[in-house]
């Protein structure tokens, strides 16, 4: 049986809610699918446009986590399974009207080169702590 190589993918792995996103395979390959989502944030609603295509959409509706699951097969036998995740983040894409209408109300230091970002709009809904891992610039 000749093997098969797709993989399951998707067009960010972080986003905000209300953004439609879009899974796909790679490379294809697969001649036959099956999508699955296999975990969503508690209260989620979301769900794929369709389980058998090839790239279905969905709209995330919750923070938090979704899995999703691809079973791919060929037209000669050959099948596999892959999973795709993706993380809802707190903030906005960039120029999105929301980051840019509210202010940034403090930015405090938290040691270690850490800091705390405090904002005012839907989007920073309280605070974002950051660590080592980030690094914030000024133009």
């Amino acid at each position: 049986m000749p093997a098969i190589d797709a993989a399951a993918t998707i067009d960010a792995v972080s986003g905000p809610i209300g953004i439609t996103r879009l899974l796909d395979t790679a490379p294809r390959t697969a001649t036959a699918w099956e999508w699955t989502l296999i975990r969503r944030p508690p209260g989620s609603t979301a769900k794929l446009s369709s389980s058998s295509v090839e790239n279905p959409t969905f709209t995330p509706d919750a923070a938090d986590l979704f899995v999703f699951r691809l079973k791919t097969s060929t037209s000669g036998g050959a099948r596999i399974s892959t999973r795709v995740r993706f993380r809802v983040s707190t903030i906005s894409p960039e120029g999105s009207d929301a980051l840019n209408a509210d202010p940034l109300t403090s930015l405090t230091s938290t040691g270690n080169h850490g800091a705390e970002i405090t904002g005012l709009g839907p989007d920073l809904r309280s605070s974002l702590k950051l660590d080592d891992f980030f690094r914030i610039s000024h133009p």
